[in-house]
């Protein structure tokens, strides 16, 4: 992508209208290129900068769980702890989408896989909500990013979740595509 982006039509002979097509083309294909390169360097500055309060959260974290005789609030804590790790995991991953946009890093994922690693992830929370969750359905192959794929299981189920009343199903399709 990065070529693709580096593309112009450059100097063009013909008539005007070609020859300020090909100009209008150049000043875009400039502006699209700039605006990328401005995202990506916000992505990796953002991501950067919410690394220090992460790692302090997740000492203040760890050393709670280590001093406390709470059964209840150590279990908390450590709920906590792993919601710390899943944003730092967020945050790593907005480190290299700049890189990974470029080479449009995709891969095979098993979605039923994906589907019971998400309810592991949700069980304890549903269970406090007074729900039940579960995963179901036949083994779907998706080209994706998986953690995205992860990340859309999460809102999705977290949703449900906190706004939806009696039973809520997710019907799976036969083929699948993410988009980059």
């Amino acid at each position: 992508m990065g070529e693709e982006l580096g593309t112009r039509a450059g100097r063009v002979e013909g008539g005007d209208e070609l020859v300020q097509l090909a100009r209008s083309f150049d000043e875009m294909a400039d502006r699209v290129q700039a605006t990328v390169h401005a995202q990506r360097e916000f992505v990796a500055n953002a991501s950067h900068q919410l690394r220090t309060p992460l790692t302090g959260m997740k000492l203040r974290i760890g050393s709670a769980i280590v001093s406390t005789n709470d059964a209840a609030l150590r279990s908390e804590l450590e709920a906590t702890d792993r919601e710390i790790d899943r944003l730092a995991g967020i945050v790593e991953r907005l480190l290299v989408m700049a890189r990974q946009i470029e080479e449009g890093q995709q891969t095979h994922v098993d979605l039923a896989d994906a589907a019971a690693r998400a309810v592991e992830r949700w069980r304890e929370r549903a269970s406090q909500a007074g729900a039940s969750i579960g995963a179901e359905g036949p083994r779907l192959i998706a080209l994706a990013n998986p953690d995205d794929i992860d990340q859309a299981l999460d809102v999705l189920i977290d949703n449900a979740i906190s706004h939806a009343q009696g039973r809520s199903s997710f019907a799976p399709v036969t083929t699948a595509r993410a988009w980059p």
